[in-house]
């Protein structure tokens, strides 16, 4: 070593060699790709994995420009180039960014670039750019596919829970008919016994009365019965899942990112809670240019507003005053040279001379009048009414971007429940994916509320019991998860049959069309909304038919024959019988409902 305490130049220079050599090892061994790029955008350094990953050889691309080399020979990969070139613009360390390639190879990749923008730490003079390069395209695969595999399970079991749905629904229906089949069985075997019963006891003259029809008795050898005024009805028995009374969709304002999220789906809000809030940036930038437009046209009527008062104005009257005043002392001058030309004094030249001057000073008033009045026809009324329009036109376009970007705040419109968007039912529109930072589009479905302020319950009718409801017909709902708990609705909507595929051919093994019911309960107390929530299921009954003072004639009493209902009717008086045509109505299985051809108190033949 040297006196000084430091190594000699040689050693020095050797040991600096030895480092350089070391780390230019590591780069090239390194699993990552290195691309390195000095203060002039040259690329002074490009790895073996850097040639492995983008399919570029190194004498390619070593001491060329970045943009001659990815700009020119790689067109297309603009998200790549922009990682990098953030870098510089933003004059930041570890600017990360997830962006697709594509080699020369017509390869597709995806690549993490990771790039620092790097100073000298002493003067501050920029060094250049180093970017590192890996090869995620597996692991975008796996979480692309993982993905898929998500919507797919997403997908299966809705529709398992569809078809258990469907099940549940036919199951409870099977039990109402199995129900209603069972009461009918044991009437028509009591209304036997009593028939049977009665003619035992004719020797009484006491005739068993039978459940919803006049009660027979006989007259003689005949069975008789007054037709009598009574009620009668009829019910459809549904089954459906309990739903909120109505749906508000949400749709996105404006085209841009979620930038807060302050909700979750399942969650109950108030009105004018906030949902979401977005990202207003790309109309902040068309707000300030809109707003450049609008002062400028807002400059421009004002000046043609005030255009008398204006500097254009004031010019041209200044140049004609000038102008006047150069007149008059041309003229002046000229009855001077007039006195003395006649005195002899000046000659005929000089006074020539003046009086040309006379004669240019009045032009010259002359084009300054003109150009007072031409600078005045600017600010005609037509002028003027473009200018003003223009100006409104402005106004109103950057009002309207104003008012949407205060729009940015997601309010819910109605106090409910937070539902997922809906889909619609051709499939074309896509789940909507709301997380941090996720692009949405303007007019898109975000998400809906679901009112809690009534229910509705929502079922699948097949095409025959559908003939029977009406829209605005009375319901009355019940349901096991809400027992003790009555509720009163009306049907809503009626819609087309679910799942039919319209203008393909029909053959003899498709399914029965089901068309979908909303049955709407507006009016609800605080403990029936505690007590019926939503997803519950609830059976109900349609009234379809009710009368309280039908004319009624037992089942037996009417005979059918080549379309015609007829009854026999005996005279009380004289014991004769003729047979009369009647109009039926509803029918129960002891009575029927007769609408014309008797009237109460008639006796009709039942034992025939």
């Amino acid at each position: 070593m040297g006196g000084d305490g430091r190594e000699p130049p040689g050693r020095s220079a050797d040991s600096m060699t030895e480092n350089t050599l070391y780390y230019r090892n590591v780069l090239q061994n390194m699993s990552d790709g290195v691309m390195t790029l000095d203060g002039k955008g040259r690329i002074v350094m490009f790895n073996e994995a850097a040639v492995r990953i983008l399919g570029i050889e190194r004498d390619r691309v070593l001491n060329r420009s970045f943009a001659e080399v990815f700009f020119e020979a790689f067109e297309g990969n603009d998200e790549f180039n922009q990682a990098v070139l953030d870098a510089i613009d933003q004059s930041g360390i570890g600017v990360s960014a997830v962006v697709p390639f594509r080699r020369s190879d017509e390869k597709s990749l995806y690549l993490s670039v990771t790039s620092s923008y790097l100073k000298d730490a002493e003067i501050g003079t920029p060094l250049g750019v180093i970017v590192v390069l890996s090869d995620i395209t597996e692991v975008k695969q796996l979480h692309e596919a993982e993905r898929r595999l998500t919507q797919d399970l997403q997908s299966a079991y809705v529709k398992i829970e569809e078809a258990n749905r469907e099940l549940t629904a036919a199951a409870k229906k099977m039990q109402v008919v199995r129900l209603f089949a069972t009461i009918f069985i044991i009437l028509m075997f009591t209304g036997f016994g009593l028939y049977f019963w009665g003619g035992k006891r004719a020797t009484s003259g006491v005739a068993g009365p039978a459940d919803g029809a006049p009660t027979p008795r006989l007259d003689g050898e005949v069975r008789t019965a007054p037709a009598r005024i009574g009620p009668i009805s009829s019910v459809l028995a549904l089954s459906g899942k309990v739903e909120p009374l109505a749906i508000v969709n949400v749709v996105s304002p404006f085209q841009g990112k979620v930038k807060e999220m302050r909700l979750h789906f399942g969650q109950e809000v108030e009105k004018d809670d906030l949902l979401l809030l977005l990202d207003p940036i790309e109309l902040e930038v068309s707000f300030r240019e809109i707003k450049g437009v609008f002062l400028d046209a807002l400059q421009r009527y004002r000046d043609l507003k005030d255009w008398e008062n204006g500097p254009e104005m004031a010019a041209a009257r200044r140049a004609v005053v000038k102008a006047t005043a150069d007149r008059d002392r041309a003229h002046e001058r000229l009855q001077e040279r007039e006195i003395l030309l006649a005195q002899g004094i000046v000659s005929a030249e000089d006074y020539d001379a003046v009086k040309s001057e006379a004669l240019n000073s009045d032009l010259a008033l002359k084009a300054a009048e003109d150009e007072l009045e031409s600078v005045r026809e600017v600010a005609d009324a037509d002028d003027l009414e473009i200018a003003r329009m223009e100006f409104e036109n402005a106004r109103v376009r950057m009002e309207e971007v104003e008012k949407r970007i205060q729009m940015k705040e997601i309010r819910a419109p109605v106090g409910g429940v937070v539902l997922q968007a809906p889909r619609q039912n051709d499939g074309t529109e896509k789940d909507v994916v709301l997380e941090l930072g996720a692009p949405v589009e303007e007019g898109t479905v975000l998400l809906a509320i679901g009112s809690l302020e009534g229910r509705s319950i929502r079922m699948r009718v097949d095409e025959v019991d559908v003939q029977k409801l009406r829209i605005g017909q009375m319901v009355r709902c019940k349901g096991d998860g809400f027992r003790g708990v009555s509720l009163e609705g009306r049907i809503d909507q009626i819609t087309l049959p679910v799942g039919v595929e319209f203008g393909r051919s029909l053959s003899m093994s498709d399914a029965p069309a089901f068309f979908d019911v909303k049955v709407a309960i507006d009016r609800m107390t605080d403990e029936q909304r505690q007590k019926v929530r939503v997803g519950m299921s609830a059976n109900l009954e349609v009234l379809l038919y009710q009368n309280s003072k039908a004319l009624l004639v037992p089942v037996a009493a009417v005979k059918s024959r080549e379309g015609k209902h007829t009854v026999t009717v005996m005279e009380k008086a004289t014991g004769q019988m003729r047979d009369v045509v009647v109009e039926t109505g509803m029918m129960t299985p002891t009575a029927v409902e007769i609408r014309s051809g008797l009237k109460e108190g008639d006796e009709v033949v039942v034992n025939q």
